[in-house]
């Protein structure tokens, strides 16, 4: 009889469940089908939000990068026709001034002659500017075709082209060998050393002992080239400058229109590579970039 009281009074004393206040320590645990909502709900809600807006910042990134690669192709196209037609009209100028001075030059007296070879000059200028915009679209226009080359034959072979002004100014080259091979747009890479070659050689100045150094080195996913000289250096405010469209130092008169280095930098950025200047004012400067092995 008293297990039976006991039973009881414990049956009295156990609450009923619409008892249970909401919000106190007491609080009935939920069902287990509600807390898997709850806990599939807490679990979603942060994470769902992010990815939807993620997605929809790689859309707009993406929209926005199909816009940018239409502009720029759109852009290149423009520039290649305009200097397509811009340069029949300057070579005929200057072919006919060169005839006139040919075939009329004893009837000019002096200044006469002066201006026509002025005309000569500008002309010859404008067809070499031209030329150069022309080489400037095609890099955009055209498919780059790689094969693996011996970047030391590319070098040297380029340093011949080269020999007449090296020989003229006495330049002392030094090739750091082995430079490493790369896979590559034959063309492209001839492009960016000459380019290179040619704005050491020129930006020299009155150097007693001139000298260009070229070497390279490679980690198995890039390689890395430079090329140093001693020549005239480039203010560091003016280290991003030179690397735009007819942008060149104003310390020295050189022949030249400026897009050499605008040239190769787009070579480079197309390959996913990089390229960057160190130098200081009179103390020579050193050009470096990296290609993908």
């Amino acid at each position: 009889m008293q297990k039976k009281g006991k039973s009881a009074t414990k049956g009295k004393d156990r609450k009923a469940p619409s008892q249970w206040k909401h919000g106190s320590h007491s609080d009935p645990p939920a069902s287990s089908s509600a807390m898997d909502e709850s806990a599939n709900g807490l679990k979603e809600a942060p994470c769902l939000r992010p990815r939807v807006e993620c997605e929809k910042q790689a859309q707009r990134l993406h929209s926005l990068q199909q816009a940018l690669d239409r502009n720029k192709a759109e852009s290149d196209s423009f520039v290649y026709r305009v200097s397509h037609d811009l340069k029949a009209p300057v070579v005929s100028l200057y072919g006919m001034a060169s005839v006139l001075l040919e075939d009329y030059g004893e009837r000019l007296d002096e200044h006469g002659k002066h201006y026509l070879k002025r005309v000569m000059a500008n002309a010859g200028m404008m067809e070499r500017l031209i030329a150069d915009l022309l080489a400037y679209s095609r890099v955009g226009r055209s498919a780059p075709v790689p094969e693996r080359l011996q970047t030391e034959t590319v070098v040297r072979n380029l340093l011949n082209q080269c020999s007449a002004e090296i020989a003229e100014k006495k330049i002392q080259i030094t090739l750091r060998s082995p430079l490493p091979e790369v896979t590559f747009d034959r063309m492209r890479l001839e492009q960016i050393f000459l380019h290179l070659f040619t704005n050491a050689i020129r930006f020299m100045g009155n150097q007693p002992h001139p000298a260009i150094e070229i070497g390279g080195s490679a980690d198995g996913r890039s390689a890395t080239f430079h090329v140093r000289d001693n020549g005239i250096g480039i203010d560091p405010q003016h280290h991003e400058i030179i690397f735009g469209v007819f942008e060149r130092l104003k310390e020295v008169e050189v022949d030249g229109t400026g897009m050499g280095l605008a040239l190769v930098k787009k070579i480079i950025d197309l390959a996913d590579g990089r390229i960057w200047v160190e130098s200081t004012k009179g103390e020579g400067a050193a050009f470096f970039f990296s290609l993908p092995q």
